[in-house]
């Protein structure tokens, strides 16, 4: 069969037993099925049947937009050659408290299961979901749980068991199978075939005056929101475990509220290295709401004999502000080799202002002053605070 229009239910249960054929979907609206909110409690089953989206547009195949309860039985979703659903299956933020069961199917889009809905309870069983992200930039997941600050899959809980989990980008690299965007909301799975990564948020941009905010999979994405947008603050929500350094780039503004978490990183490199850097024009203000927030760096490589580099858990050539919490450098200084400069805190250049908070090299030095100015009005230092003398222009 062939189908023009969209298939739109807005109230009693339906049925639909495709008995084992196909439907071709080559319409101009923007979804094949659509439940919409108005259909309060409806139940839909669909089963035994592939539906095929050859329309130029298609952005929701099947569209669950109320708090029902969703069956798929047997079910093929997927496009033609050279075409794309964007949400595959789509549970809006009107299908809050509903249920889903999906089973010995195979889902495909760019997102083949897109869930906005809180309480929601989802069991998924023998089934492939499989995103293909033709885009440049990757935002779409094979499973994702939304959050934008206003509507969010909060309490939402998928169980997949059995089947696959795959996601692959335009050049058909793996990409983001599992994105967790809710923060209490979680996919469990068991004997699942994954390719891909798995994202959870670890700090969301809040907005002063507001109760919208984001929720990020990592600490540099809520930076770039922050620069992105010119507003915001961050707050840490899980520990993080960086991978490669994070920069505050120029004309910055980025406030991080640690709530208690920590923000390690760990690197052998025998060369200069930071874990954060803050550069020449940006500010960064280190608070923690929590009190036992942390900045860690971990230096595991070998001493420099000539005295010519350093690592340092932030390096500011711009304005650095801390409050509160644990900002400390660790390493070993017994390699056999003049350990240079293995420092919690450099300044550069520009200034920065300790109100409180502990500063921390306990085998070393604390803070190094290579120009600018340093104001101290409290915390607790462990390790020498250096002015370095090389050019006189460092106040303290």
């Amino acid at each position: 069969a062939s189908r023009a229009a969209a298939t739109t239910f807005n109230g009693r249960d339906i049925t639909i037993d495709g008995n084992g054929a196909t439907l071709t979907y080559t319409g101009s609206n923007d979804r094949i099925i659509d439940v919409t909110s108005e259909a309060q409690g409806m139940n839909l089953t669909v089963k035994n049947l592939t539906i095929i989206n050859d329309a130029s547009y298609c952005q929701r195949g099947i569209n669950y937009n109320t708090n029902g309860t969703l069956t798929l039985e047997n079910v093929t979703l997927k496009s033609a050659e050279g075409k794309v659903i964007t949400y595959a299956v789509n549970f809006p933020g009107s299908s809050n408290e509903a249920k889903a069961n999906i089973t010995d199917s195979d889902i495909q889009g760019c997102i083949a299961l897109n869930v906005w809905g809180y309480d929601m309870v989802i069991n998924v069983k023998d089934t492939d979901l499989l995103s293909i992200d033709n885009a440049t930039h990757e935002n779409y997941s094979a499973l994702s749980l939304n959050n934008n600050g206003t509507n969010s899959a909060e309490n939402t809980v998928v169980n997949v068991e059995g089947g696959s989990i795959k996601a692959y980008d335009e050049n058909g690299v793996p990409s983001s199978a599992i994105r967790i965007s809710a923060l209490t909301g979680e996919v469990n799975t068991t004997n699942v075939e994954i390719v891909g990564n798995e994202l959870r948020p670890v700090a969301t941009v809040q907005y002063e005056g507001y109760s919208e905010f984001y929720s990020c999979h990592s600490l540099q994405a809520a930076i770039d929101n922050v620069v992105e947008n010119n507003s915001g603050y961050i707050v840490l929500i899980r520990d993080i475990v960086l991978d490669e350094p994070v920069v505050i780039p120029a004309g910055a503004n980025i406030s991080i509220d640690l709530k208690g978490k920590t923000v390690s990183y760990t690197s052998d490199v025998a060369d200069s290295s930071q874990m954060i850097k803050v550069e020449a024009g940006a500010t960064l203000t280190i608070n923690d709401s929590a009190n036992n927030g942390k900045l860690s760096y971990t230096y595991t490589g070998v001493g420099d004999p000539t005295t010519g580099w350093g690592s340092y858990t932030i390096h500011n050539s711009g304005n650095l502000v801390v409050n509160n919490g644990t900002i400390e450098m660790l390493c070993d200084l017994n390699q056999g080799s003049f350990a240079h400069c293995y420092i919690a805190i450099f300044q550069y250049s520009g200034s920065t202002t300790i109100n409180g908070g502990t500063i921390s090299t306990p085998s070393y030095r604390s803070m190094r002053l290579w120009s600018g100015d340093m104001t101290i009005n409290g915390g607790v230092f462990n390790g020498q605070v250096w002015l370095q003398a090389v050019n006189n222009s460092a106040n303290l």
